[in-house]
């Protein structure tokens, strides 16, 4: 999509950026990007996968003085020791607040994002799906190993992107694209109506960063996985008809929104929620150019299920689509 309709240069623009994989991407074909999320994870991630920083100091800092272990009021989890053990609550909490104690800056936010991506790992969560679910054998007692390997794996990829990169990353719910430059492209990977919600997956990081998931979950795009009747898909179609709106007036006009968009199932009832995104967003001057179907050949859930059923059972019933809408 970069490749296709934009030039060196141009902007694109990425309102739910998740991982930051957009931003990262547009920067390597010499782009722009501004990219925002609803996430304050996603914020401090795509920062740090677009900046160049030589951190190793800051680690040598952590590992002289590991910080204290004390009582922590971890935001959102109303009993840590059902995810965490003891002594690895202990564990991560020294190497938090050692973390805390750099000055602030590109250094100390990518310590924080390797401190992140160890949480999981030591907790007595399961890493093999995206819910939480209890796993207590693989759990941690001390996360110390597992933070310095991912964070010295983290310095040596910070260090060789360019000095030059930059990303205007911001915090911002994607039904109000932050105000701004317009751009050839707006790509757009909102999560499916039958997926959970972010906030929920990301509980036990967000809640080491100090964050309430309830508090990201007020903005997210109502989607409804297993739960409620019927009219979740209508507050979905609301939810993303109002994304679109707010994307449109950031597309150049004859510019490009990149959709990737899944349709679902609702008690055996087919759900054509493409078809109802594309149909509304012609209010918001976005006409559907081109579609492309992507088969997946496996989703989580169907990987789990066939760790329990034979092959014949197993498969995906639903494709994504990759819906290009030009702005006139």
């Amino acid at each position: 999509m970069i490749a296709a309709y934009t030039r060196p240069g141009d902007l694109v623009i990425d309102p739910m950026v998740g991982s930051g994989t957009s931003a990262v991407e547009a920067l390597l074909a010499g782009r722009r990007a501004r990219v925002s999320d609803v996430s304050p994870l996603s914020v401090l991630l795509s920062r740090v996968k677009t900046t160049h920083v030589d951190a190793a100091a800051a680690l040598d800092c952590v590992r002289a003085w590991r910080g204290v272990s004390s009582d922590v009021a971890l935001v959102g989890l109303r009993n840590p020791t059902h995810w965490f053990l003891p002594e690895t609550i202990a564990s991560l909490v020294r190497i938090r607040s050692a973390i805390q104690s750099l000055e602030e800056g590109p250094a100390r936010a990518l310590l924080m994002v390797a401190f992140l991506a160890i949480v999981r790992r030591a907790s007595r969560a399961t890493t093999q799906q995206g819910r939480l679910f209890l796993d207590a054998e693989t759990a941690l007692p001390d996360a110390w190993p597992a933070f310095e390997a991912r964070a010295i794996r983290a310095i040596d990829a910070a260090r060789m992107l360019p000095p030059e990169w930059h990303a205007d990353v911001r915090l911002a719910p994607a039904t109000s694209v932050p105000e701004g430059e317009t751009a050839p492209l707006c790509i757009l990977h909102p999560p499916y109506f039958n997926n959970y919600k972010y906030s929920s997956v990301s509980s036990l990081e967000l809640a080491w960063m100090g964050v309430d998931p309830k508090h990201v979950r007020r903005e997210e795009i109502r989607e409804a996985f297993k739960v409620g009747g019927i009219d979740n898909a209508r507050r979905y179609v609301s939810d993303m008809l109002a994304v679109l709106a707010s994307c449109a007036g950031r597309v150049h006009r004859g510019g490009r929104l990149a959709l990737m968009i899944g349709d679902a199932t609702f008690r055996g009832e087919y759900l054509p929620l493409t078809r109802e995104l594309v149909a509304g967003a012609r209010e918001f001057g976005l006409e559907p150019e081109l579609v492309a179907v992507r088969v997946p050949k496996f989703t989580e859930a169907s990987w789990v299920a066939s760790q329990r059923r034979t092959k014949s059972r197993i498969g995906v019933s639903l494709h994504d689509f990759v819906v290009v809408l030009r702005r006139t």
